[in-house]
């Protein structure tokens, strides 16, 4: 998880800028960006659609005063559309809970760094 919100920006401003470029820009392009994914942590099958649900879902979220923790019916409903089973369903919900937790925590840790005035 660390790994993708270490390199999300990076990851994100090459894919915005291979999709404006072609021939030998583009493939310079799509050479950083495999440089970055072949450092990528191994995940197994589980793990990679438990952190695919996390992403997807994240739009769910509340947000108003503090970012807020996906809701459970977002992700059952998700699990249902997935085609995923009972105990699967539970693994997801368990592991979106302790992402949410580190989530939540960063996101107020900034909230009160930006209320003291420090970097963001």
């Amino acid at each position: 998880m660390s790994w993708r919100a270490d390199h999300a920006d990076t990851i994100e401003a090459l894919e915005l800028a291979a999709k404006r470029k072609t021939g030998a820009a583009r493939a310079v392009l799509d050479q950083q960006l495999a440089a970055i994914y072949a450092k990528q942590p191994e995940r197994d099958y589980a793990a990679a659609r438990c952190i695919m649900a996390w992403y997807e879902l994240d739009t769910c979220r509340s947000i108003g005063m503090v970012v807020g923790p996906i809701p459970v019916t977002a992700i059952h409903e998700w699990c249902a559309a997935e085609g995923i089973d009972r105990d699967g369903a539970a693994l997801v919900k368990a592991v979106i809970r302790h992402l949410d937790i580190e989530h939540i925590r960063r996101e107020r840790a900034k909230q009160r760094l930006a209320s003291k005035g420090g970097p963001t």
